[in-house]
């Protein structure tokens, strides 16, 4: 399957072939070279208030790569903050912000392996309860079957 998207880097520059590690570890997501799939937005990123930019266009083929979305169903704005605090460099200037650097990564790492083992849980409960409409035909169940009743979620 060819599954091929256009991605977009803004720069001050032209970069013909995109080169990892020459960036600022300190980014949002830590040290990388930066793409989006909104051309807007990579216009934002090439022009500064002082100086104009340039929008480089890749073209990137996708298959057998593990992709992460943000911005998917499974992400909130507490992911970003964790991600955000554990790039960036800031000045801590109260005990609320210090407190804040330290919570946040603990609870999203928290959060994610929560739900990782309860989906885990979830799924072999229902593989082992499941009951399928053939189950259902080739024993004659009735509608006022107790087995029908547990199984619905």
């Amino acid at each position: 399957m060819n599954n091929r998207v256009n991605l977009y880097h803004g720069s001050r520059m032209i970069i013909k072939k995109p080169v990892f590690g020459t960036g600022n570890p300190r980014n949002d997501y830590g040290l990388g070279f930066y793409c989006t799939r909104e051309i807007e937005l990579a216009k934002e990123w090439a022009c500064t208030d002082e100086n104009s930019g340039f929008v480089n266009c890749y073209e990137l083929d996708i298959d057998g790569l593990s992709v992460l979305h943000l911005s998917g169903a499974g992400y909130n704005i507490l992911n970003w903050i964790a991600i955000l605090l554990n790039n960036r460099s800031f000045r801590i200037s109260n005990d609320v912000a210090a407190d804040g650097k330290l919570y946040f990564p603990k609870r999203n790492a928290r959060d994610e392996q929560a739900r990782a083992a309860l989906r885990k849980e979830r799924e072999s409960q229902r593989v082992a309860e499941s009951v399928y409409l053939m189950d259902i035909l080739r024993e004659g169940w009735e509608n006022d079957d107790t087995r029908l009743r547990r199984n619905i979620y």
